[in-house]
């Protein structure tokens, strides 16, 4: 029985990576909006998941954390959570924790406007993507570019000290990184469509390089050629390309 269900969750969750391959190939043909992944539909990839861990189950039932976040903070007795670092012990109240982090849809960077997957939801936008950047991030004392789809933005202040406060941004990074095999100047992607691999990352603003345009390219509808209108890639792309495992989880 257990091998039955764990071969049925893998079949389902191959069943919908497709599905979610062929919506991500009509958003990038502009046949169809990126709205299209509602929390819904984001509950598919978590059934063949259950179907491997738990088996075969009669009803399936899944419920927005979101909604009863309330119900569960009322039900926690202890508020406080306690992080030690060095030889310094901090208490950090976690209703406030969440009043002191604050989102943001859209940054200015060095005159530069930069938006996010939230403000593009928010506003219906399809066809201008603005959200696409490119990051540096230090691997064993090499500096390696990566390029991602910024989700959103947003400040952290802990402990009520205008001193600590952080401008972060959660991004999703691009699966692979590498260069054109007939110029070593022009960076290529390829973009995870699978919702359940993605690489998710929250990286400082100060992290981010530039705004980067996408091309399509002809053989591969998930691969991508980086352009930016006011940058030169004078280095050399390929040896500096990062890679998803240099990213620790």
């Amino acid at each position: 029985m257990h091998l039955i269900g764990h071969g049925i969750g893998k079949l389902v969750y191959n069943h919908f990576s497709i599905w979610h391959q062929f919506l991500q190939a009509e958003i990038t043909k502009n046949n169809i909006s990126i709205s299209v992944f509602s929390l819904v539909n984001h509950y598919l990839t978590h059934i063949g998941y259950m179907t491997r861990k738990v088996r075969n189950l009669w009803v399936y039932n899944t419920r927005s954390m979101e909604r009863t976040i309330g119900r569960y903070l009322k039900l926690i007795e202890k508020l406080t959570a306690y992080y030690t670092q060095s030889k310094c012990t901090f208490s950090i109240d976690l209703r406030y924790t969440l009043e002191t982090v604050k989102l943001a849809v859209r940054a200015w960077i060095n005159n530069h406007v930069y938006d996010s997957e939230m403000y593009m939801q928010k506003r219906s936008e399809v066809h201008h993507r603005n959200h696409h950047v490119r990051f540096n991030a230090i691997y064993q004392n090499h500096n390696c570019w990566y390029v991602d789809s910024v989700l959103f933005y947003f400040a952290h202040c802990p402990f009520d000290d205008e001193s600590c406060r952080q401008f972060l941004v959660l991004v999703s990074v691009m699966k692979k990184h590498s260069a054109a095999e007939y110029d070593s100047n022009i960076p290529i992607v390829i973009i995870d469509t699978n919702l359940v691999t993605q690489r998710l990352v929250v990286i400082s603003l100060n992290d981010i390089q530039n705004k980067v345009g996408l091309i399509q390219s002809v053989e591969c509808p998930m691969k991508y050629k980086v352009v930016t209108s006011y940058y030169i890639f004078n280095e050399d792309i390929k040896s500096t390309a990062g890679k998803l495992r240099y990213i620790k989880l």
